[in-house]
């Protein structure tokens, strides 16, 4: 008899039960409908619980940070006072004045940092001439924003007049820097106001002179 040999009947038997256990692993190794749905529900969930406390912790670490800044800037008036006999800065220069010196300006001797004075919830990207970010007046190419002067207390260029530390009756209760409103949105509108570089007190002065709190948050020093 002639024409081609059959295999024999043990090596198709292999072959048949490589090809099985081939498209068994192909069953197992994809995902069904219902499954990838059911992942991405839970990819979801954990997302709506984790992010949150994302959010949380990078806040926490942007108070801490600005906690630290009022510290550091509070130690730096405080050694001002001690160099000036017991006076206070004063909120700034004259207007008239070239470059224009304000109390930023004043105590930066003492801490040497530029960034100290850039709140950390502050948008970099306003600090410019458009959005009122104030220049230093030893370096006129930087800007700095989101704190703010107690001025009305402390020392206001517009009768002009300082404070000094005698006559604070209430220092543990008297702010002298916080973070402003340049830090914030806007009462009247979204947009921050990073050139906000003073405070006011709860009241506006004697002489009526006084504007709407500056202030946007808690903390200071």
């Amino acid at each position: 008899m002639t024409g081609k040999k059959m295999p024999p009947a043990s090596g198709r038997a292999t072959r048949v039960r490589e090809e099985q256990r081939r498209q068994a692993y192909c069953r197992r190794s994809g995902f069904t409908l219902i499954e990838l749905l059911i992942v991405i529900a839970i990819i979801a969930l954990l997302a709506a619980i984790l992010f949150p406390v994302f959010a949380r912790a990078r806040e926490n670490a942007r108070r801490i940070s600005c906690v630290s800044n009022l510290k550091q800037m509070g130690l730096g008036v405080q050694m001002y006072v001690q160099d000036y006999d017991g006076a206070y800065p004063m909120m700034s220069s004259p207007s008239a004045t070239t470059p224009r010196t304000r109390w930023a300006d004043y105590i930066f001797p003492y801490v040497k940092s530029e960034e100290l004075f850039i709140c950390p919830s502050l948008d970099k990207k306003r600090l410019n001439d458009s959005n009122g970010g104030k220049k230093w007046a030893h370096n006129q190419n930087s800007f700095y924003g989101g704190y703010g002067y107690n001025y009305q207390y402390l020392g206001n260029s517009r009768f002009p007049w300082v404070a000094r530390e005698t006559v604070i009756q209430a220092p543990a209760e008297t702010v002298a820097i916080a973070d402003t409103s340049g830090a914030a949105p806007d009462q009247d509108s979204i947009t921050q106001k990073a050139g906000v570089y003073t405070i006011d007190p709860p009241l506006t002065s004697g002489t009526l002179h006084g504007k709407p709190t500056g202030s946007g948050k808690a903390s200071g020093f």
